[in-house]
């Protein structure tokens, strides 16, 4: 889990020990999935909308723990966001570079210890089902949300 979910997590919830297990262990009970997808919903809803196609604008949300992606192999592997059939370098790269406006909102709204919404790309453009438990990780937000 980032640094950025953990503070989420810990001010989204009671200050007890009933999230414990879902940040050490990705131990969610039932409610605390429910309040998470609930906090999706409530968090696509109050985006901004997007005002023409300026590159230097745009978002990426995703629902798997890619706030780590940098720290590893996943980065440069060919799993892809649903929703968009790119690889998350892919899509950050076009956004970082200014090559094209990227907005990109994850459709599956998988909270911890459910299953992953990345997909293998098998280079012609099809899924391979859904990808290794390296990514069965859940409601993790990387925005890239600039002069919105």
């Amino acid at each position: 889990m980032s640094a950025f979910d953990t503070v989420q997590i810990t001010w989204t919830f009671p200050r007890d020990n009933s999230i414990t297990p879902c940040l050490t262990s990705h131990n969610c009970s039932n409610e605390i999935i429910k309040t998470l997808q609930d906090l999706r919903l409530e968090f696509l809803s109050v985006l901004p909308k997007q005002k023409g196609t300026i590159s230097s604008r745009g978002i990426l949300i995703t629902s798997p723990k890619l706030h780590e992606q940098l720290s590893n192999d996943a980065w440069n592997s060919d799993m892809v966001v649903d929703g968009s059939n790119e690889t998350i370098s892919k899509l950050f790269g076009d956004w970082y570079f200014d090559r094209r406006s990227v907005q990109v909102v994850d459709k599956y709204p998988c909270p911890y210890n459910c299953s992953s919404n990345l997909v293998q790309n098998d280079n012609n453009g099809d899924d391979k089902g859904r990808s290794s438990s390296m990514f069965n990780y859940g409601l993790s937000v990387l925005i890239l949300l600039l002069n919105l």
